[in-house]
């Protein structure tokens, strides 16, 4: 019986030359994903300097809007981003 497979969550780490389990890398961060809309937390390093390289994985799991928070002086903004 053949079946579909969708993916809700998963770990996405990023950095320069990353080819592999173990490399170095920048940044890392857990996303939930419901109804095209990825939900990103625990997001931890060079955001700013992988944040395309993110937003292009995401696409490719048919994700359209990414969803965090940013905290800055103790300040929590919630950020959008159209895919």
């Amino acid at each position: 019986m053949p079946a579909t497979v969708e993916i809700t969550g998963c770990t996405i780490r990023c950095g320069p030359e990353h080819n592999h389990y173990g490399d170095p890398w920048e940044f890392s961060v857990q996303v939930q994903i419901f109804d095209g809309v990825a939900y990103l937390s625990a997001g931890y390093g060079a955001w700013m300097q992988q944040r395309q390289a993110v937003l292009t994985a995401l696409r490719t799991l048919g994700v359209q809007r990414a969803e965090l928070v940013r905290v800055h002086d103790g300040e929590k903004r919630r950020v959008t981003i159209d895919v």
